[in-house]
Parts: C-alpha cells; structure tokens; sequence
C-alpha cells in the first residue's frame, strides 16, 4: 500500500515517513469500520480460562512475586490496570497495540518514579509487575485482544 500511495500524484508532496503514518491510518480506519468482521463476539475458551485463573490467583500482593518495596505503587498500577481494561474498548489492532504500550511505559515510569531516579528500568523489574498488573486488572479478553493485535 505504501509503494502505491507513494507513486499516487496526490502523495507526492509526502515523504516516506508520512506516506507510512497515512497507510496506518487508512489501515486502522478500515479494521475499525470492519471490526465486527474480525472480532469474536463471544469470549473464547482461552479467555475464559485466562481470566478465571486471574479471578483464583488475584489474592497474591507484589511480596508473593518478589517486587521490590521500593518499586510498589499501586495508585500508578492502577492506572496501567486500566489501559489493559481499556483495551477491550478499542476496534482496531493499533488501539488496542496503544492500550499495551501505555501500561507498558506507565509501569517502567513507575519504576524509575518510585525509585527516584531517571532510567528505565530492567526487565527482573518490570516482568513481575506487569504480571501483577495483569492479574489484578482480570482482563475479560486479554488472549483475544492479543491474538487480534497481532494477526492484523
């Protein structure tokens, strides 16, 4: 698509980087107005079970996973709960991509925040919170959102 809107006389004004942020947005317009087409209306078998083991295990507190003390802030992790709830929300792959990326940075920011420092954080910091983001949040469809992320 890109090559094709490239050569387009209406495009030539554009370079690459943009002819590609328009072929994203075109993209994503078109999976949005075709998302009942693609997404599951019901929740699969794996969500179901994702989410019940969510439900069975969602008594664990960050000490259970070994986050570090000085990493808890569960007023940030809330927040990043939200985007992975927000998720299901969202009709195009981007969105829902957007969705993972913002708990994504909101706990590597928490991280350094709590931490009081500048860096990003390494990934023995961040991988037990995510998981205990992800557990605490009980995501309805989080397999489905995944698996429609990356197929489309």
């Amino acid at each position: 698509m890109i090559e094709n809107i490239s050569k387009d006389d209406l495009f030539s004004c554009y370079n690459l980087d943009e002819i590609g942020a328009i072929a994203e947005d075109i993209e994503d317009y078109i999976l949005r107005k075709c998302f009942k087409y693609f997404y599951p209306v019901q929740d699969s078998e794996e969500d179901k079970l994702f989410h019940s083991k969510c439900l069975s295990i969602s008594w664990l507190t960050p000490q259970h996973i070994e986050i570090k003390k000085i990493h808890i802030n569960e007023k940030l992790w809330l927040i990043a709960s939200n985007c992975f709830s927000k998720m299901d929300t969202e009709k195009s792959p981007v969105e829902k991509l957007r969705c993972v990326e913002s708990a994504f940075q909101i706990l590597n920011n928490s991280i350094s925040f709590c931490a009081g420092k500048q860096t990003n954080s390494g990934v023995d910091d961040i991988m037990p919170i995510l998981i205990y983001v992800v557990i605490k949040s009980k995501p309805r469809r989080m397999i489905t959102n995944l698996k429609y992320i990356f197929l489309c």
